[in-house]
């Protein structure tokens, strides 16, 4: 058997690694033909037989980034991303079950804190912002606003990430009123997904005169619902099969 030091090197189609000006410690596979002979560019599409000519398409961040390719000719536009199918059909589901806590507090909130709104613009402002509920008294000047929401239990700063959301949401509104000489309140009601209670919503439920008896039966109402819920949603998202035959009387068997 000839030795390595005998043994003819190739006099064409051999391979280079020549490196790639975008990573200097790495390469991209090249070769180097002579006349007559196929080079590996042209077998895997490219029109390219000169020297150093690269097997691969191109990749440089110019070409990727103006979504044209080597030759020039311009790329079809990607369209926007549509929901998954499973978010089109658990919507249903999970607006149920943020006016099944919504329902519970405006059903507890005292008549004589003001007139009470569910999902609508504020009169006298020209914002297209719709609280959950709002409590309006024009003869005292207050307002009162309460915005739900239902996050996913990733321990404690999960619920002051969604409590800062909902007061950045309203605080344009609130500005708008404090301007009219109203005195307002944000507050936002968080139940966790599984069912985990916010400390803060014994201090909104005070805001809308609920007294503490009636509180710590409102609390596990709202815990129920949410988790009937939360379990109905990931049974429709598993098995395909809706739990409940409309928004207002989940299926619980």
């Amino acid at each position: 058997m000839p030795s390595a030091a005998t043994m003819p090197r190739p006099s064409s189609g051999s391979w280079t690694r020549a490196r790639c000006s975008r990573c200097p410690a790495s390469g991209t596979l090249a070769t180097t033909s002579s006349p007559g002979a196929a080079s590996p560019g042209s077998l895997a599409g490219s029109s390219s037989t000169g020297p150093d000519s690269t097997a691969f398409p191109s990749t440089e961040p110019s070409a990727m980034a103006t979504g044209t390719s080597s030759a020039g000719s311009a790329a079809t536009p990607k369209r926007p991303t549509p929901r998954p199918v499973w978010m089109q059909t658990a919507l249903r589901s999970l607006v149920a079950r943020h006016n099944a806590i919504q329902n519970q507090l405006v059903k507890a909130i005292l008549p004589s804190l003001g007139n009470i709104t569910i999902n609508s613009a504020i009169p006298g402002t020209d914002s297209r912002l719709r609280p959950d509920i709002a409590v309006t008294d024009a003869e005292k000047k207050k307002v009162l606003m309460v915005d739900m929401t239902v996050p996913f239990e990733n321990r404690s700063p999960a619920f002051h990430e969604a409590r800062a959301r909902k007061a950045l949401k309203c605080t344009p509104l609130a500005d708008t009123l404090r301007a009219q000489g109203y005195e307002v309140q944000i507050h936002a009601l968080i139940v966790g997904a599984l069912g985990s209670w916010d400390p803060h919503n014994k201090a909104v439920l005070r805001a809308c005169g609920v007294d503490r008896c009636y509180a710590r039966l409102m609390r596990q109402l709202m815990v129920s619902d949410t988790i009937r819920w939360s379990r109905d949603i990931y049974m429709e998202h598993i098995t395909g099969h809706r739990r409940y035959q409309d928004s207002s009387s989940p299926n619980l068997s």
